[in-house]
């Protein structure tokens, strides 16, 4: 708090702090004792302790509520003086910091700027002027929430204050809503997930808080390298979603797959087949993308290739592969996610291979030569 004499430009100033875990009443490790000048015409300007001790600079803590501190002056009268606060920025926006002269029973709003007033007699002590600084609003935010429209923003605040209004935009600056004229706790509610601007008008002065609201719907879209594909021809799935954290995959021909949000697959028989991705996260949300892909036979690729040539199949916990004359030279073994788990070469048409570790399950076979791929699934017990 700066004070300053408008004719004689002497001035004095008293700092004053407001911190958590401190204490109001004074103690000398914390605060100063004001010392006064002894040239009666120098103004001054202290803040009180809680027990009352003048202070130059004054920690008056814990600040947990609004409070309320004397303000003493000493000045020789017959001038115009003005009380600043310079260091406002020391102070969260939207605590309201108001001077009180109960002599003229003005509230003067420091943030707005100034407060000069004439004293035209000799002043020496305390109970004239008061700061007032009030507990900025808390803000709680609430989440979106799976439809996209549960989102809200309530505020806890201060009841010493009531404010010309508060307005809610959005990130565009775009007017939503507003209360005026309000004291206490309120809320904006039924918001979108994103990017808001809630402003806190008192009188001229105005204060704005960036507030994010989360979002947990997820939007989910899927995308395949080709929808119309041959036996055993690989294709890409991509899902595309937003606040997803898990994927089930369903392609339409018994085989289920988790975990992944990216997929290659080929399919053993020609056919239509509606793939499905339903798109999870840890909110409980979910929401699913469909593509259909169409599977014809390829009488000049891989899928020529008869039983009698190649054979995918289990024997007494091992997995045998007969490759005839169709070629193929390595194998790839996929478990139900989409992993692979073992691969190697073939180096004799028939193959008679152990899969150490793998639980009982449904597994993907892959087998490679130049020409393409062909791809089975099996039960391995």
């Amino acid at each position: 708090m700066h004070l300053v004499d408008s004719l004689s430009a002497l001035a004095d100033e008293t700092n004053l702090y407001l911190d958590v875990g401190t204490s109001p009443a004074y103690l000398p490790d914390e605060d100063t004792r004001k010392e006064f000048d002894t040239v009666q015409a120098v103004p001054q300007v202290y803040t009180l302790t809680s027990d009352g001790v003048p202070c130059t600079s004054n920690v008056y803590g814990p600040f947990t509520q609004s409070e309320i501190i004397g303000v003493g002056i000493r000045v020789a009268g017959g001038s115009i003086y003005v009380f600043s606060a310079p260091l406002l920025e020391g102070f969260d926006p939207t605590s309201i910091i108001l001077l009180e002269d109960r002599v003229t029973g003005v509230f003067h709003d420091m943030r707005e700027g100034s407060y000069a007033v004439a004293i035209d007699q000799p002043q020496n002590g305390a109970g004239r002027f008061f700061i007032h600084v009030s507990y900025p609003p808390t803000i709680v935010i609430l989440p979106a929430g799976c439809n996209n429209n549960g989102g809200a923003i309530t505020v806890d605040q201060d009841s010493s204050v009531l404010w010309s209004s508060i307005q809610l935009f959005d990130s565009s600056n775009v007017y939503l809503s507003s209360y005026n004229n309000i004291k206490g706790d309120f809320n904006f509610s039924g918001l979108q997930e994103g990017n808001y601007n809630l402003a806190f008008v008192y009188g001229v002065y105005s204060a704005v808080k960036p507030v994010f609201i989360n979002g947990s719907q997820i939007i989910c879209s899927l995308g395949a390298s080709t929808v119309n594909a041959v036996v055993g021809q690989q294709v890409v799935f991509n899902s595309n979603a937003q606040n997803a954290t898990g994927y089930n995959w369903n392609f339409g021909d018994s085989t289920f797959v988790t975990g992944v949000a990216n997929i290659d697959y080929s399919f053993d028989q020609p056919g239509t087949y509606d793939v499905t991705v339903q798109c999870t996260n840890g909110a409980g949300c979910s929401a699913y993308a469909y593509i259909t892909i169409s599977v014809v036979a390829d009488p000049a690729g891989i899928s020529s290739v008869t039983p009698e040539e190649a054979r995918i199949y289990t024997d007494q916990g091992n997995l045998v592969i007969t490759t005839g004359d169709a070629g193929f030279n390595r194998y790839e073994i996929y478990d139900i996610s989409g992993q692979v788990i073992v691969s190697g070469s073939l180096s004799s048409t028939t193959s008679v291979l152990s899969i150490p570790g793998a639980a009982s399950g449904i597994y993907i076979v892959r087998l490679k030569n130049p020409e393409g791929d062909l791809t089975r699934k099996i039960f391995l017990e």
